[in-house]
């Protein structure tokens, strides 16, 4: 039997390993929404898990929307608990890019391209609301925005309901106080104020509010992991 010389392999075998190296995998899209559910500023009663601190809890809750609507993953709350030093940021293990869920048929759209473009740019598109948490209880139906505690470059603010374990109507506000920074998307422009709404003033020219009483009720925001 002809035997074929190992050089005449080569050509093939550099073409083989050259494609090889060149191909680079594609990141596959994750989700990220917003709680259809809101919640007053004591997010460790709201989670229902003792154990866990409010960052913990918001985790949960989460989790809890994600699997009423089907959505793969596990998910993180962008919350920022400035008493412990934890930014959002921080909090997110992937690295995107993140899609929105497709909303009463709104269609999914991209939301941010990396982790590094969350804290560097706005979102491009609205983050939708997972529509599997549709059972919003009565008093929060009309959300005051989504909590976060966090400026739009994802530190934490200084206003984070103490932790997001109390819900008392204090007034003060800085290292946690009785009130939290909340995120919305109805003042325009929106982007600007996606995940803090005191940075740029209301659609009206009127100046910006001041973090939320965290007696009021707010959605999360979930990205998936």
């Amino acid at each position: 039997m002809a035997t074929m010389p190992l050089f005449a392999c080569l050509p093939a075998l550099a073409v083989s390993l050259l494609t090889t190296s060149c191909t680079t995998p594609t990141s596959e899209p994750l989700f990220a929404f917003r709680t259809a559910q809101s919640y007053d500023g004591d997010l460790v009663s709201a989670g229902g898990n003792q154990s866990l601190d409010g960052l913990g809890n918001a985790d949960l809750l989460c989790n809890r929307s994600a699997d009423q609507a089907g959505l793969p993953g596990t998910y993180t709350a962008w919350l920022s608990d400035s008493a412990n030093g934890v930014s959002a940021i921080d909090r997110l293990s992937g690295d995107g890019p993140w899609r929105s869920v497709d909303s009463f048929g709104a269609g999914s759209s991209l939301v941010f391209a990396s982790r590094a473009g969350i804290a560097a740019d706005n979102p491009q598109d609205l983050i939708q609301v997972d529509v599997g948490d549709a059972t919003v209880p009565p008093g929060a139906v009309d959300t005051l925005g989504v909590w976060t505690g966090t400026d739009n470059d994802g530190t934490a603010t200084g206003d984070d309901c103490g932790g997001w374990t109390g819900s008392g109507s204090g007034s003060g506000s800085g290292s946690g106080g009785f009130r939290g920074t909340v995120g919305v998307f109805s003042f325009l422009p929106w982007g600007e104020t996606w995940s803090d709404e005191s940075v740029a003033p209301d659609e009206d020219g009127d100046p910006p509010p001041p973090p939320a009483a965290c007696t009021d009720v707010a959605q999360l925001y979930c990205f998936e992991n």
